[in-house]
């Protein structure tokens, strides 16, 4: 009797330690530090799964088409605009239901990302990626194809962007950020990277009301003591032609990595991420918004308000050929 005593009471107290370090377990999820680790290894190597550039020209697009490469294309434009035209086979998508209808895409296909101008396509081809699908943004988007409204709707507007408004006002002074802050706290439950972000996307999107594109360009340049500003460039770059005035430089590839400067990010004041074109900071911004971040891609890069600063990160003015004609339907 005795010895049966000690035994179920041995098993009681198994049973308690199980459940509570099953109970610690759950509460030792690190939902940010998941995040982080698929982060820096993706905008360090910036690759896909597979190896290749996040990003493809129009060129080598219709190289893959001409060659009957099983490709699942999604155009993340209006449905109108896509209906006008599009690529062959493309699907249409709504940035806004792109978790929802996330078992819709393939994880045997390239899927390649267009909109517009490559910057909604590039907010999407992130957030593909860091969840293990092979994923590609169409450089400048359906403007690659045509610079034309006449041609393929909402094609002008790379023309139309491209300012030189605030050509005489970058600053080539050095910025150095030099406080810290704590990381976000993210707790959505889940336990595995993937899920954790597709949630966090979601939520963002939801309060939002759209995804994070700045394109206040005078109230950035009258006010940039409101905003943290990254300049994602490299520091030669940053230094001549120069950056909006109170940017930090980020360097691409690294600096964003959990153990470099992602602790200089503030919490409490809007982040607004440029780059040349405005679509690597599209990537950016998503990153950081499902870290918690509120975080923006300035729309259109430099070009969008000192673009003969860098002639040559700028998109086609003409783009109109025959044979890229012949991809469309």
């Amino acid at each position: 009797m005795v010895l049966r005593r000690f035994l179920l009471l041995l098993l009681s107290f198994s049973l308690i330690v199980f459940v509570g370090c099953s109970d610690d377990d759950d509460e030792d999820v690190d939902e940010f530090a998941l995040m982080t680790e698929v982060g820096d290894e993706y905008f360090t190597n910036y690759t896909t799964p597979g190896g290749v550039s996040p990003n493809i020209s129009i060129t080598e697009l219709k190289g893959l088409i001409d060659a009957d490469e099983d490709l699942f294309i999604i155009d993340w434009r209006s449905s109108a605009d896509y209906n006008a035209k599009h690529i062959i086979g493309a699907e249409n998508m709504s940035i806004m239901n792109l978790v929802s209808n996330w078992d819709m895409l393939p994880t045997d296909k390239t899927i390649i990302n267009v909109c517009y101008t490559g910057q909604t396509a590039s907010h999407a081809t992130a957030l593909m990626n860091m969840c293990g699908l092979e994923a590609r943004n169409l450089l400048f988007g359906m403007c690659s194809i045509a610079a034309d409204d006449d041609i393929i709707p909402g094609t002008e507007r790379w023309l139309n962007a491209k300012k030189d408004t605030y050509l005489n006002d970058l600053e080539q002074d050095t910025n150095t950020p030099t406080e810290t802050f704590d990381f976000p706290t993210v707790d959505t439950g889940e336990e595995n990277a993937p899920a954790i972000m597709k949630e966090q996307f979601e939520t963002y999107l939801a309060d939002v009301g759209g995804w994070a594109i700045f394109g206040n360009y005078a109230d950035l340049f009258a006010n940039p003591d409101d905003y943290f500003i990254v300049n994602y460039w490299p520091t030669s770059e940053y230094e001549d032609p120069g950056h909006i005035p109170g940017a930090y430089c980020f360097t691409p590839k690294g600096s964003l990595e959990a153990g470099e400067m992602l602790n200089m990010l503030p919490t409490d004041k809007n982040i607004v991420v440029y780059c040349y074109t405005g679509q690597t900071s599209a990537q950016v911004a998503a990153y950081l918004r499902v870290l918690g971040y509120p975080a923006w891609s300035l729309a259109y890069g430099i070009n969008g308000f000192a673009t003969s600063a860098m002639p040559r990160y700028s998109a086609p003015d003409d783009a109109t050929t025959q044979s890229l004609m012949s991809i469309l339907e």
